[in-house]
Parts: C-alpha cells; sequence; structure tokens
C-alpha cells in the first residue's frame, strides 16, 4: 500500500498548488516568497502566516490552506507516536520482550469546498503503510452531514471519537476488543438542538477493512444526548448520556474469532485455541449494544461505558450455539493547567517556554471482559474466561501538540488452577502480569 499513499500525497500536494497558481510576473513571485518568510520569522505566540494572490497558508494548529473567499480551506497535519513497553515479572521466555516501538505515525490531510464537500485521508506509515482513513463528505450543515469511505462505525467512544491520539491512557480498555473500529460503508450524522441531541446512522461491509465476503451489510448507529448542552450551568454543559449499537451477519473464516482475544497493553492471549476441539465458524448474526456516560467539568472527566456483544456460531457443520461477551469500564482524568473535550485536542492554559508549565493530567481506569463457556465447551478454548484491568498513569503536555506519558496497568485473569496464560508460543499457569508503558507523541 506504499504506492497508493504516496499517491495521493502527491495529489494533494499539486492540488494546494494549482490552488494558488495564477499568472504573475518573476518579480511578484519573489516579492511572496519574501512576504511568507518574513510572516514565518513572526515571534512566538503569534500565527504565522505567508499570504500570496489566490490562496492564504497559515499555521495556526496545523498548516492550514484558504482562498480568500473561503471557497477552499484545507490543512495538512502529521502525528508520531513512540511506546517504550516494560513487562514486569515476564521476560524473553515468555515471549515478553521490553522494547520501544513506533506505535503509530501518519499524514493527515484535509480539504474543503464551497463550504460544502469535504475529503478526508490519513496515509499511515506505522505499524503498517496503508490508508488508515478516507472518505468524502457533504458537510454544509451541521445538522445533516453524508459521509462515505473509509472511517470509524460509530460505537464507543473510545474508539470511534478518542481513537489513538486523543484517548487518556496509552493503550485502550478491554472493551475496545468487542467494538467494531474501522470499515467501509456510508453514515448520516448531525448534532440539532445547538448541540443537545447527536445522532449517526450507517451502513458497512461489516468486515473491517477488508473486502466484504457477503451481500449483507452491517448497520450502525449511535445516540447522543447533552440535555444542559444550551444552558450556562457549566457542570452540567459537558454531560452526556449515549447508546448505540450494531447489526448484521458475521461470516469469517474456519476457526477464527471475530476478533483478536489478547490484552492491548500486554498482547497476552488469554482465551485460545488449543486444537482438538470442534472446528468452528462465525457465520450470522452479530450484534452489539453499548451505553456510555461521559461527564467533563473544568478539570474533571469521568466517563462509564457498557457493550454487550452476541454472534452465532457454528460447531462441526451441525450445532448452532450463541457466544456472548460484555465488557465495561469507568474511567477519572483530573487536570492541573488544562482540560480536554472528548475527541479533542487537549487545551492548555499556559504553555511551557510560554510563562507555564504546560498542562498535566491524572488518569485512572478500571475495566472488565467476560465471555460464556461456549468456546470453552465445544472447541475446547483454553486459557481464562475473564479478565480484569486496571491502570494508573499521568500525561504531560507541554503545548498542546506534545504529549509525554507514563501508565502502569495491572491484569488479572480467573483464579483457576486449571486455566493457563498464554505467553509467546507457550502457556503456563498465571493469575496477573504487569505492564508499564512510556509515550512520547507530537501531533499537528
Amino acid at each position: 500500500m506504499r504506492l497508493p499513499v504516496c499517491t495521493a500525497m502527491a495529489l494533494v500536494a499539486v492540488f494546494f498548488s494549482v490552488a494558488g497558481a495564477q499568472e504573475k510576473t518573476l518579480e511578484e513571485r519573489v516579492r511572496a516568497l519574501e512576504q511568507g518568510a518574513a510572516a514565518s520569522a513572526a515571534p512566538g505566540g503569534e500565527t504565522a502566516k505567508a499570504s500570496a494572490p489566490g490562496i492564504d497558508v497559515v499555521f495556526d494548529k496545523g498548516l492550514q490552506f484558504r482562498s480568500p473567499g473561503g471557497e477552499f480551506t484545507g490543512n495538512i497535519g502529521a502525528y508520531a507516536i513512540t511506546h517504550y513497553t516494560w513487562h514486569g515479572q515476564l521476560n524473553e521466555s515468555d515471549g515478553k520482550n521490553n522494547s520501544f516501538r513506533l506505535f503509530e505515525a501518519a499524514i493527515e490531510v484535509n480539504a474543503r469546498l464551497w463550504k460544502t464537500w469535504m475529503l478526508h485521508l490519513t496515509g499511515r506509515f506505522a505499524p503498517a503503510s496503508d490508508v488508515k482513513f478516507g472518505w468524502v463528505e457533504f458537510n454544509r450543515w451541521d445538522e445533516l452531514k453524508i459521509r462515505a469511505g473509509l472511517f470509524k462505525e460509530p460505537l464507543s467512544t473510545e474508539t470511534y471519537l478518542e481513537g489513538a491520539k486523543y484517548q487518556d491512557f496509552p493503550e485502550a480498555s478491554l472493551l475496545s476488543m468487542l467494538a467494531p473500529g474501522r470499515d467501509l460503508g456510508a453514515m448520516v450524522h448531525g448534532v440539532l438542538f445547538k448541540g443537545i441531541l447527536g445522532y449517526a446512522v450507517g451502513v458497512f461491509n461489516g468486515n473491517r477493512v477488508g473486502g466484504d465476503e457477503n451481500s449483507d451489510k452491517d448497520l450502525a448507529a449511535r445516540l447522543q444526548f447533552a440535555p444542559a448542552a444550551a444552558s450556562e450551568v457549566e457542570a452540567l454543559k459537558g454531560l452526556w448520556f449515549v447508546v448505540s449499537g450494531t447489526h448484521g451477519n458475521a461470516r469469517r473464516a474456519s476457526n477464527v474469532m471475530p476478533f483478536t482475544v489478547s490484552t492491548p497493553a500486554s498482547g497476552t492471549a488469554f482465551h485460545f485455541d488449543r486444537a482438538g476441539g470442534m472446528a468452528f465458524r462465525f457465520e450470522e448474526e452479530l450484534s452489539r449494544l453499548g451505553a456510555e456516560v461521559i461527564w467533563s467539568w473544568g478539570p474533571l472527566d469521568v466517563k462509564a461505558e457498557y457493550l454487550y456483544y452476541s454472534a452465532r456460531v457454528e460447531f462441526d457443520r451441525t450445532w448452532e450455539r450463541t457466544f456472548r461477551a460484555q465488557a465495561w469500564y469507568g474511567t477519572i482524568g483530573f487536570w492541573i493547567g488544562g482540560s480536554r473535550k472528548p475527541g479533542k485536542r487537549p487545551e492548555v492554559d499556559k504553555a511551557l517556554f510560554d510563562g507555564g508549565f504546560g498542562a498535566i493530567q491524572f488518569i485512572g481506569r478500571f475495566s472488565q471482559i467476560r465471555f460464556n463457556d461456549v468456546m470453552e465447551e465445544k472447541a475446547l478454548f483454553g486459557g481464562s474466561r475473564s479478565a480484569y484491568e486496571f491502570t494508573a498513569g499521568v500525561n504531560w503536555y507541554p503545548n498542546a501538540h506534545v504529549r509525554i506519558s507514563a501508565a502502569f496497568t495491572q491484569y488479572e485473569y480467573d483464579r483457576q488452577d486449571s486455566r493457563e496464560i498464554r505467553f509467546g508460543t507457550h502457556a503456563r499457569h498465571s493469575n496477573d502480569e504487569n505492564v508499564v508503558i512510556l509515550r512520547a507523541q507530537v501531533d499537528f
């Protein structure tokens, strides 16, 4: 996928060049470049701006392009996230290495034409070279927007709004294992009544990023209610109630789970196929139902989410059973010198080197996931049918574009002697494991 990403970036660059190109003498071009260089040298705290006939180039929370009449606006951004992971009591013999890794790196491009049509492209270079997101949208009105392409299904706030850049924790919760993530499809969404009601309804392939294995499509819907969004009561403005769900047919390859059953922070497979049981295939009727409460008030952030998952599975082409899973999490965060709304870049009161120390956020989370005994009984799955997570950490933002994080995560599994957890290529008895993750992130 390297060629499509590079080609797309080149096309965008050409587009920006064409948008600003007009007949100019050599003297006019030199003068425009001189003006741009002078603007770029503006003192700290001011917005750098370069003007040329036909288009303005501005650095304001990203590199932005604007035509004088607003018929065209666009921006180019990028981000890189690096993790260092320490696995506590585990080591190489358990398949766990303490190491650095490039968690994610990408370039993001947005363009909007005639205040009506929008294009978004995220070209990713790590952990894989691919198009992470690519969509077009009609968005003339906040109340009604229509999007088509590759983007996130509107389910969990943790995956739908926050994602890698804006989630409070270096790694996602156990609930994220059940969330659908990104997929190809089309969606209608918007906000009504001054932000009191938000909605999203979409139709998707249901097979994430890959090609579709059947003509059936998945339906996803999300309804967000913020009763005090338009009021003057600051303590209640950031209170959200959310319900969401998906439904469709899941047709996967034989002996393949519809999601990855491993802990997000450590990658430990805690419920796995030991071989010797019945062959299985997830074929139809996959449903999710979620509920959330989110409250942001000044420096305080509180979030809680529950997700129910069910899917029909066939064993040896004879027996049909329903696989069920439940997951939930609760988080709390407290800011000093800043704040953040869900899915947004943080607001830092006073940046480092600009009269302040930046912003600090203290965070804590508890999450749990649990499966029924269908895979254990019929397919002889091993490991634990449940996992628990506790994470505590701190985020430091020297400014709104830079983040340094440290987090400690403890995972616990079913406390039974017969349970084995798979570490690397072998399994051994274990009830828990610890992980420490350090993150360095820059985005604009």
